[in-house]
């Protein structure tokens, strides 16, 4: 008589136990979706930063590029308006005709360089503005 009872609190114990572990692999399940969700939105995220670090370094090397342009085109402006022998940036003698293709070729790098800083400036935005949605 002892038997049945025994045999079926086992078996109830054994159903429950069951039970039980199917709800812990349920909520674990649902846990390592969560953290891999998680962990793509970290890695977008990580993505994300490494682009605007990288055109942050070229923006300041268009920067860089656009200082020593001005520079450069300004000490050639202060040697032709002077009378006498006009020198490049460089130190070279040249002749007026050679610091008129020198100003025209600086001017077009300057040009160039302003517009792919703006470029990169947009880009840095348009990720900027990614994150913040």
């Amino acid at each position: 008589m002892l038997n049945p009872i025994i045999a079926y609190l086992a078996f109830y114990w054994l159903t429950q136990s069951i039970l039980l572990q199917r709800d812990e692999l349920s909520a674990t399940k649902k846990a390592l979706e969560e953290s891999a969700k998680s962990q793509e939105k970290q890695e977008q995220h990580a993505s994300k930063t490494a682009k605007v670090n990288a055109l942050s370094t070229l923006i300041n090397a268009h920067n860089n590029d656009i200082s020593n342009l001005r520079s450069n085109m300004e000490f050639l402006s202060n040697q032709l308006s002077q009378s006498g022998p006009i020198y490049s940036p460089i130190g070279h003698s040249i002749n007026i005709e050679e610091a008129r293709v020198l100003q025209k070729n600086m001017t077009e790098a300057l040009e160039t360089s302003l517009k792919r800083r703006m470029e990169a400036m947009d880009e840095v935005t348009k990720l900027l503005h990614a994150v913040e949605m």
